[in-house]
Parts: structure tokens; sequence; C-alpha cells
């Protein structure tokens, strides 16, 4: 399916868990150029900073589906850059196979691969992503946390082995950006000693096997932090934006249950650590992430200035409470990129 690229991954980092790297190159033009693409775990791809797709499709350990996309609506006069975003989980799940990660991409012209890796692209390590996190569940495979501070490093890359290469056959799903700004409620925290931490906690039983961190590497916990909280409410109602301060929340309603990317437009005053948990279902006056054997989190640490984050994976959520651990943010908006669920007649 491929004329020239190869697998390729960072150096030393295709047999690790959880790790994040970007591919990034420039060309002068895009008009009739195609884009074929795949990953091991899953990719992202931007065209001038407009999100073009998420994928491969789902398939079994050893093969790997290919997607393609027309680039000609992205094209720009000059200076077109492809960024190819890559998280390699590399363990086993409900979700994805283990299997060493990879990212393979050809840039199609004329019926002739003018880009392509193992020989083009940036190799970068995005270090902003914190490996060493918790599993998001058994069926999922780990909880996102990012440290913006840290940002990216270039990178050697390796070939990796190539697995067998499928058709996607399935359509393509649909993105459309929704902005969310009601604010269901808001208040205090503190920690409270009284709380019962014993909530759901993955064991796969061999770690080689199923692949998790012991909790003694774990940098971040946000989802025991949350739980481990005692919540004030002080007032209800309002929209977006709202200064949140260390020790401060607020539950932003999204209306009706929604699937997608999650995205946190805001400006930080200094350096702040941010959580976002979110769950489908709230019927308390407070927020409680309820009877789910999963740990629906995202934690940021922003440094100061104007951020806008976006998950790399999609979560299905109706409430999203937003935790100031420390610092000031002003909370400009939580849009999204909804993921359209496939009609019956696509898959004919």
């Amino acid at each position: 399916m491929f004329k020239k690229a190869i697998p390729v991954y960072a150096e030393n980092l295709y047999n690790k868990m959880n790790t994040h790297v970007m591919l990034k190159e420039t060309v002068a033009s895009l008009k009739g150029c195609t884009a074929k693409i795949s990953a091991a775990s899953f990719y992202k791809l931007y065209v001038n900073d407009i999100f073009v797709g998420f994928g491969p499709a789902r398939t079994a350990r050893g093969y790997a589906r290919v997607d393609e996309y027309d680039l000609t609506p992205y094209h720009k006069e000059e200076n077109n850059e492809i960024r190819i975003e890559v998280v390699g989980y590399f363990c086993s799940s409900y979700y994805t196979p283990k299997q060493p990660s990879f990212v393979i991409c050809e840039i199609i012209e004329n019926d002739q691969a003018v880009l392509y890796t193992g020989r083009d692209f940036s190799f970068f390590v995005l270090n902003e992503y914190i490996s060493s996190t918790r599993r998001f569940s058994g069926q999922r495979c780990f909880t996102e946390v990012r440290d913006l501070s840290l940002g990216k490093t270039p990178a050697a890359f390796t070939e990796v082995t190539a697995p067998i290469w499928l058709e996607r056959k399935l359509p393509y799903p649909k993105y459309s950006e929704v902005f969310a700004s009601d604010i269901l409620s808001g208040g205090n925290f503190e920690t409270d000693p009284e709380k019962d931490l014993s909530a759901w906690k993955f064991d796969g039983g061999n770690a080689d096997a199923w692949g998790f961190f012991d909790e003694d590497r774990l940098e971040h916990s946000p989802f025991t932090f949350v739980k481990g909280l005692k919540q004030t409410k002080t007032f209800c109602g309002g929209k977006l934006p709202l200064v949140i301060h260390g020790g401060e929340y607020a539950i932003i309603d999204l209306k009706k249950i929604e699937v997608g990317f999650i995205k946190f437009l805001a400006n930080a005053k200094k350096k702040s650590d941010v959580i976002i948990a979110f769950s489908e279902y709230l019927n308390t006056d407070v927020f409680e992430f309820g009877k789910i054997d999963c740990e629906n989190v995202l934690e940021y640490v922003l440094p100061e200035g104007k951020h806008c984050t976006e998950s790399f994976d999609v979560y299905t959520k109706r409430y999203l409470a937003v935790f100031v651990k420390s610092g000031e943010i002003e909370l400009e908006s939580i849009p999204f990129c909804r993921n359209w669920l496939l009609h019956r007649e696509d898959l004919r």
C-alpha cells in the first residue's frame, strides 16, 4: 500500500509504554496531494494547524489499517505544514493490542511518493505528555497528564517492523467543533482525610503482559486527588469566561452526552495545575465520578500565558468539572470536537 514510506518511531521508545511523538514537514504545495497514513497506537493529522483526522481504524495485532486524506482543501499558497502527533500505548487492552509503536505516512502527487517517513519529516518527542500515569481502565489505556512547560525535543527515528497493511473499508467520521459555556455550579474544595479512596484500581496481574506502571512510579494521580476532595458549592449558574483560583472549581454542563476531543481554552495568570474531571451523569450538588471502573480525568500543568489544549484521545461526557489545584486561570471556553456517529446507511 506504500510506495516508499516505511514505519518508524522515536529511537528506543517504540517498545515503551505511553509515549508521544510528533512529525513535522513543510511543503510548497498540497494541490492534488493525498496523504496515506497509519500508526500504532493512534495518530492525529493536522495540516496548516487544521485538524484533518484521527485514526487508524481498529484491527488485530500484527495488522494495521491505512487511511487516506485528500489534502487539496487545506492548501495555501506557500509553506504548507503537515504535522502528525502519535501516541504509542504499547500495552494490552480491549482498545488496542500490545505491539511496537510506529507511524507511517506518504504524500502522493501524480501517483508518485513526494514525501515519506524514512526519508522526510522532522521527528520530536513530546515531553509534555507524562508517560508514567495510571491506566484509564482495563478496556482503555492510560490517563492523559501534560506539563506544557516541558515542551518537545528533537529525536532520531528508527525503522519498526511493518505489520500487514489493510484497507480501511469503513467510512470516515465527521467532526464539528462545539463550544460549551454554561456553568452549572462552582465553589471551593479542600482535601478531606475522611474520604474513602479505595476506588477502582487497575490490576492486570502480570505487568509485562498487560502494561501498567507501579504506584510508586506515578508522577500524578488526578483521579485519587479528585476522589479525596470535600467540595463546597458557593454559586449556581452563569456563563464562561470565569476566573478560577487555586482551591476553586467550576462544573460545566454540555446539556447532553457528547463524544469527542476535549479542548481547554484558558489564560493562566501564573503557573497553574488544573484537573478536568468528567462524567456522563450527575445527581448531586457536587461533582462525583459515579460507579464506573475508569479514571475520567485530564491534568494540565500550565505555564503563565494563554493556552489552547486538546485531549489526544476521544472521551464521552456531559459534565466537566475544572479543579484548579494551584495557580489562577481565566477559563474562556470548553470547545470540543464532536465525533459524529456513523449512520446505518453509511455502512452499506
